[in-house]
């Protein structure tokens, strides 16, 4: 396995881009986001700036952090926009029964803001995998430990993120 991780990062790290640059893909796998420019606030980066990495069964353009245009259905817009929330003005208010009763998303013109902050401030990548992604997912949480991922490892800077996350709801 550690050499398909191997492999996997390798391939990751070699087609990080800008997320306008991002081929669309209906194909599941792996990505990856890193913190190119700017400061989370309490937040340290892993290795190279990697903040999560995350997977798709129902094809990686769908698991475009970049184009949503709510938080309520995305993990990572709503860890970004809760350590972001005062630097970026952001509102919190209660996402859509769909989503759940303790997610949160920004008004509309926050999370414009917050989608412009991660596009001049992040970069990503995609590897498409046929099978075993969840499997494969966990192994390189637990391996490059992102801090962003709040579950599959030991993260200290999880309960930051929690509680942030927690003045939002």
């Amino acid at each position: 396995m550690s050499r398909l991780l191997e492999t996997l990062w390798s391939e990751l790290l070699a087609s990080r881009c800008k997320a306008d640059r991002v081929a669309e893909s209906s194909s599941s796998g792996i990505y990856a986001l890193w913190l190119d420019n700017g400061v989370l606030t309490g937040i340290e980066p892993a290795d190279e700036g990697l903040l999560y990495i995350g997977m798709t069964e129902a094809g990686l353009t769908s698991r475009n952090h970049f184009i949503h245009a709510s938080s309520g259905f995305s993990t990572l817009r709503r860890s970004l926009g809760a350590i972001l929330k005062a630097e970026l003005k952001l509102t919190a208010i209660p996402g859509s029964a769909r989503s759940g009763r303790h997610h949160f998303k920004f008004l509309p013109d926050g999370e414009q803001r917050l989608t412009n902050w991660m596009q001049t401030n992040l970069s990503c990548a995609c590897a498409r995998l046929a099978s075993d992604v969840r499997k494969i997912e966990r192994q390189l949480i637990l391996d490059r430990r992102p801090p962003l991922n709040l579950t599959g490892w030991k993260n200290p800077q999880a309960q930051l993120v929690k509680s942030l996350r927690a003045l939002c709801r």
